[in-house]
């Protein structure tokens, strides 16, 4: 679905006023989990993606982000550690970096944690 959205809609922003993509991931896209082939290979196809996106778009009014999250906590997943991000903390920094908009470059950002998402926030 990624693959199919991002050639439809990147090359009219490439070529217009430009905006940003966000790709958002989990960190099976990096570590292996046990019994978690087939999304462990979905997620890490993605991250690629949007590399090779990255890398493309290059010099274009456009800047793609890929946020690879640890767990968070959300309506189907309500219990969890202190630490954990909240859903509404990935939708407040993917908001955050859509404003930022050609201020920010093009990057991967890794928030498995509250402590991580103060980082990220800094950078």
């Amino acid at each position: 679905a990624h693959f199919v959205v991002a050639r439809t809609f990147l090359p009219g922003m490439a070529s217009g006023q430009g905006g940003t993509y966000i790709l958002i991931n989990g960190f099976s896209a990096e570590e292996p989990y046990p019994l978690a082939g087939p999304v462990s290979a979905a997620a890490a196809a993605q991250l690629m993606l949007g590399r090779v996106l990255m890398r493309e778009l290059e010099g274009a009014p456009v800047r793609v982000h890929e946020l690879v999250l640890g767990p968070v906590m959300s309506r189907s997943r309500s219990r969890g550690w202190p630490e954990w991000i909240s859903a509404d903390d990935v939708g407040s920094l993917a908001a955050s970096l859509a404003q930022a908009g050609l201020r920010v470059p093009s990057q991967v950002l890794r928030v498995g944690n509250r402590a991580a998402l103060h980082e990220a926030y800094a950078s």
